[in-house]
């Protein structure tokens, strides 16, 4: 087995294999397990505390809570100004609020809720649960519970939605809390929510699994193709790659071994 299977656990040469059974550039595979679940919910803990309510579990829990937060001046700032869940349809991440309330009711797939059923490719909203989901969510938006701004805004406006001055909004999805800004105070008071269930029992989590690519090739007009081998070969190496994202060893970052 190659070394790279094994240290993954995934067999990806069938994603980098050309049809005619060649490899034709250097290939990556970032195995990004926060990215492989990027619906993710962040709620703010405070608000949860101060009501005095447990972590909500089910659709009914969930709409209770969003309406108790929803009427209550939570941030004391004597406006009813307060967010049940912040998002957008501008950005694939930021839209997950949708999926992550779907799929209380059904598996609701990928970005344009295509699922796979018994090996074949379905669709999500083509079930009676997707009914029941889209009823349980236009409670949500006709009891304002939800801002009907979050059906178009772009992403900057959901970035400013929930980076307000007085904190508004109680939760939003995406694959980390990042969109509440590095300096802003609140951001460590956001945790995770897990998914939650539906009547029906239904509690999945959208799933996107890592995958490999292309991302280095030498063309033919290349005058030294070893050289730029050697180079492709050393961008893809674990050590240039921590580089790439963290900084200099011994400065931004360092092996455990050595601290």
């Amino acid at each position: 087995m190659h070394e790279a299977v094994k240290r993954t656990g995934v067999n990806f040469f069938s994603q980098i294999i050309s049809p005619d059974g060649e490899i034709y550039g250097i290939p990556t595979f970032n195995q990004s397990y926060g990215n492989e679940f990027p619906h993710k919910l962040y709620y703010y803990e405070p608000w949860l505390k101060e009501l005095g309510l447990n972590e909500p579990k089910t659709t009914d829990e969930f709409y209770e809570c969003l309406k108790l937060i929803c009427t209550s001046d939570l941030n004391k700032n004597n406006k009813q100004d307060e967010i049940g869940m912040a998002g957008t349809f501008s950005d694939t991440y930021s839209n997950g609020w949708f999926h992550w309330l779907m799929n209380a009711f059904v598996y609701a797939g990928d970005s344009n809720y295509f699922v796979v059923e018994d090996g074949k490719v379905s669709v999500a909203y083509n079930t009676q649960e997707w009914k029941e989901g889209l009823k349980y969510i236009r409670r949500l938006f006709a009891e304002k519970l939800l801002p009907v701004e979050i059906l178009t805004q772009d992403k900057n406006q959901f970035l400013a939605m929930v980076n307000t001055e007085d904190v508004t909004s109680f939760s939003f999805s995406y694959t980390s809390p990042s969109p509440i800004n590095a300096t802003n105070p609140v951001r460590n008071d956001y945790v995770g929510l897990a998914p939650i269930a539906g009547p029906g029992g239904k509690q999945y989590a959208t799933y996107r699994e890592s995958t490999a690519n292309i991302s280095f090739m030498i063309t033919r007009n290349c005058k030294n193709p070893e050289a730029a081998f050697r180079l492709g070969d050393l961008m893809i190496s674990e050590y240039f790659s921590i580089m790439q994202r963290w900084g200099e060893e011994g400065v931004h970052w360092d092996y455990y071994k050595n601290v």
